[in-house]
This record gives C-alpha cells, sequence and structure tokens, in this order.
C-alpha cells in the first residue's frame, strides 16, 4: 500500500468518525447548551465549535502522528490500527475538553443561580 493511499484512508477515516461522534452528541449537546448559554446565537455557536473541535483535533492528530511510508500488505493492519489509535486519541481529547467546559459552566450557573435566590449560605463567586 503505497504512503499516500494510507494517507487518504487516515484522513477519511478521521473525518467519518468525527462527524458520526459530532452526530450522536448532537441532541443531547444542543439541549444542554440552550439551558446553559440562555440565548439561540450562543448556543448555535458553541455547538459549531464543537462540532469544529471534533473534526480538527483529531486530523491534527493524524497529520502530526502520522509516518508517510510504503507498507507491505502483511502490515496494512498495523498501520491501520495506528491511524485509528491517533483519531480516537484526537476524538477522545476533543470530547474531554468539551466535556470539561460544558461542566465548568453549568457549575459556575447554577452557583450563580443559587447566589441569585438569596442563599446567604453560598460564597460569592470570585470575578462575578
Amino acid at each position: 500500500m503505497s504512503a499516500l493511499t494510507l494517507f487518504i484512508a487516515e484522513i477519511v477515516s478521521s473525518a467519518v468518525i468525527a462527524v458520526a461522534v459530532s452526530r450522536h452528541l448532537r441532541p443531547t449537546l444542543s439541549d444542554s447548551l440552550e439551558l446553559l448559554c440562555g440565548s439561540p446565537q450562543a448556543k448555535q455557536f458553541w455547538l459549531t465549535f464543537t462540532h469544529l473541535m471534533l473534526l480538527i483535533v483529531p486530523l491534527l492528530c493524524v497529520l502530526l502522528f502520522s509516518q508517510p511510508r510504503d507498507i507491505a500488505a502483511d502490515q496494512v493492519a498495523d498501520a491501520l490500527r495506528s491511524g485509528l489509535l491517533q483519531i480516537l486519541l484526537g476524538i477522545f481529547a476533543a470530547l474531554l475538553s468539551v466535556g470539561w467546559n460544558v461542566w465548568r459552566f453549568a457549575d459556575q450557573a447554577k452557583r450563580l443561580d443559587v447566589r441569585g435566590a438569596g442563599n446567604p449560605a453560598i460564597a460569592p463567586i470570585r470575578g462575578a
């Protein structure tokens, strides 16, 4: 298998997996962002940002860590496994980043709601 064929297979695999994960995540994330953001424009921005990150990060992993080389027929499975590992690590990194930031934002919004309800037991958030 030529280096170009392998590289194209990795890029196509990355895009297909990223789109599948993004489509699977979209309904739940859309509902959550609607509650957290408060406006349709903000929700749409963060939804688009998330989908772009889910596409870009795995592609970056493939581009950074792929080693262009011609491989023999008996090495194809190992090369594809390596490419798939890079893609999934990229997806994982992107999802971890998105999840962390949504969790932080939701936690901050929850604290502001409780504080806004007049609960003196909740300490004010610094910088708010």
